[in-house]
């Protein structure tokens, strides 16, 4: 059985693109598809490929001339960010808690990379291991570390302090260095073993400032069934709704079965063993996407019913009636 390909949560990638707008840098410059971008705001757990990820990091520094852009996005990110394991780890007891829940529910975010905790001579070191077939970018690494930094600083113990910090990359210009270390409050090292960064382990048995056992405890439910879920992606089902996801312009039954390698009569049959319909499916995520970008965009309708596939508005008009019982502009207004 071939392993599966490594995906993460669309809302991984709101803080580069909230970075990207405040640098000035066009989102075209970012080599992201329209549907992609789209994702992100109107479905942020949509899974997406491990390519889409690295490939930003890399256009953005590109684009901008920027080489802190990592530094940057990490010191914008929120903890809705992080979505529910994000979540779960703020409202952890210890910071011990906290970071073992962190590396539990991370691939709710991103399935390549695992954290991992390790203790050794009172030193407790957060380490990031990548199970892609090459390193990530330089940039992608920097803000794995950073985002974990940034999370440590907002919601762990209040005087808490780094050790220090490493990436196994080199860092081109030296003098560059002092970016990271403002940024960190601690010795960087580059061209080190690992992506990392190190604290006193005395910190590990110190509160979180939001600890909250109840909603931990609600949390922590949900996220078991998010987790329980995954395995899921390999049904049929799952891999048509990423496809056209991805771009729900280009929902043909024909163009779907392409790209999932099954021929066009197998790509029905299987759904219905499955229990559902292909144009029941595609019209679901149509109008998840639909339904997002009305809520949280400011698009006209006309360039919505083009996001999700429709050339003619009324025809738009007449599927999210059909969908919602009510019409784009009052679904709209209603959500506000």
């Amino acid at each position: 059985m071939s392993r599966r390909a490594p995906t993460f949560a669309a809302r991984v990638l709101r803080p580069l693109l909230r970075v990207a707008a405040r640098l000035g840098v066009a989102r075209e410059a970012l080599d992201l598809d329209p549907a992609i971008v789209h994702a992100v705001v109107a479905s942020p757990d949509t899974r997406l490929p491990a390519r889409h990820a690295i490939g930003a990091w890399e256009s953005l520094a590109r684009a901008s001339g920027r080489r802190d852009v990592a530094l940057l996005a990490a010191g914008d990110v929120t903890v809705d960010d992080l979505g529910v394991p994000g979540f779960i780890a703020t409202r952890a007891e210890t910071l011990a808690d906290a970071l073992g829940l962190h590396c539990h529910y991370f691939a709710l975010l991103v399935s390549f990379l695992r954290f991992e905790l390790t203790v050794e001579r009172r030193v407790a070191t957060l380490r990031c291991a990548y199970t892609l077939d090459r390193p990530p970018s330089h940039f992608a690494a920097e803000a794995n570390v950073a985002v974990s930094a940034r999370f440590l600083r907002d919601y762990g113990p209040p005087t808490m302090a780094l050790r220090d910090v490493t990436f196994v990359h080199s860092l081109p210009d030296p003098g560059e260095r002092a970016l990271f270390e403002a940024f960190f409050g601690a010795p960087v090292r580059f061209g080190a073993a690992q992506d990392a960064l190190s604290f006193d382990a005395r910190w590990l048995s110190a509160g979180m400032r939001l600890r909250d056992a109840a909603v931990s405890r609600f949390l922590r439910g949900l996220a078991d069934e998010r987790l329980d879920a995954l395995p899921s992606q390999s049904t049929l089902k799952a891999r048509v709704r990423e496809v056209v996801l991805r771009d729900p312009r280009a929902a043909s039954a024909a163009h779907v079965a392409a790209q999932l390698a099954v021929s066009t009569r197998s790509l029905h049959r299987v759904l219905a063993s499955e229990g559902v319909q292909f144009q029941d499916l595609v019209d679901g995520v149509r109008a998840e996407i639909a339904r997002g970008l009305l809520r949280r965009s400011d698009q006209t309708i006309a360039s919505i019913a083009l996001v999700v596939g429709f050339s003619d508005t009324s025809a738009f008009h007449r599927a999210f009636r059909r969908w919602e019982g009510t019409s784009p502009s009052a679904y709209r207004r209603n959500a506000g």
